[in-house]
């Protein structure tokens, strides 16, 4: 039985872009989001309790099914034939590590903070967002456009976003919030340095050279052969944030002497 993994992260921190990353490798197969209520995997489970009445064993089962992985494989090709891309159908046999990515705040929703604690054998692609305003920025130019990841960044039509000056502190605090809880899903793990990666996007992003040498620990943590890939996402935002919020002044002046004051720069 291949061994397991999870991306484990939350929104707009580049999760599908590692994900995309370990599907392009022969030896990894990771199905993506699996808990969130617009997943079908999970409203499978809803109607008809996929892999047991508690979300543990759904998980457990999602893990450890043949059929289950032989089913996801059906979907990806019926959906790369749909889209004309190329497919990659591969065999259960030559898997070495099958996981999901998945959001901290979803494993908190359903109850279910102590799921890797209690499975020590899953290995921890900890991936996290250190600048919350960027990622709310990215949250609202999702919202916007529809756009959750793409292949090709020019044919999405951002523009700048308007924060509201009156909720913006109220946000932050939010996204600050899921920062910590998501540390705390990892913070008291027994064996930490065997079975976690943490990745900051920000360093993750940084350089093609940093890229492909976290790339690499990936690779090592899942004890697969490392492979020269890249993968078939791209970013869409600047990095500038005058160039990426309408009203920048007018937040620059609400979070100068705040908390989220660092986050400017």
């Amino acid at each position: 039985m291949p061994s397991k993994h999870i991306i484990l992260s939350n929104g707009r921190s580049g999760s599908n872009y590692i994900a995309n990353l370990l599907n392009l490798h022969p030896q990894l197969t990771n199905y993506g989001e699996v808990l969130g209520d617009w997943t079908i995997p999970y409203q499978l489970h809803q109607k008809v309790s996929l892999g047991g009445n508690s979300v543990e064993s759904y998980l457990d089962y999602i893990y450890e099914s043949p059929l289950f992985f032989f089913m996801a494989q059906l979907y990806s090709v019926y959906s790369k034939i749909q889209k004309r891309e190329k497919i990659n159908f591969k065999t259960y046999q030559q898997i070495q590590s099958v996981g999901v990515k998945d959001f901290s705040i979803n494993f908190i929703k359903r109850g279910i903070p102590n799921y890797f604690k209690d499975r020590p054998k899953i290995k921890i692609i900890h991936l996290y967002r250190n600048n919350i305003l960027k990622r709310l920025i990215s949250m609202k130019n999702m919202q916007s456009t529809g756009t959750i990841s793409t292949k090709d960044p020019k044919a999405v039509k951002s523009k700048k976003i308007y924060l509201d000056p009156n909720t913006i502190l109220e946000e932050l605090a939010i996204f600050e919030k899921e920062k910590e809880e998501q540390f705390s899903l990892v913070d008291n793990l027994t064996n930490k340095e065997q079975r976690v990666l943490n990745i900051c996007y920000e360093e993750f992003f940084s350089s093609e050279e940093t890229r492909n040498n976290l790339t690499i620990k990936i690779f090592n943590l899942l004890d697969v052969k490392p492979i020269a890939l890249e993968s078939e996402q791209k970013k869409i935002l600047s990095t500038n944030l005058p160039d990426l919020i309408d009203n920048y002044e007018e937040i620059e002046q609400i979070l100068k002497g705040s908390p989220y004051e660092e986050y400017l720069s």
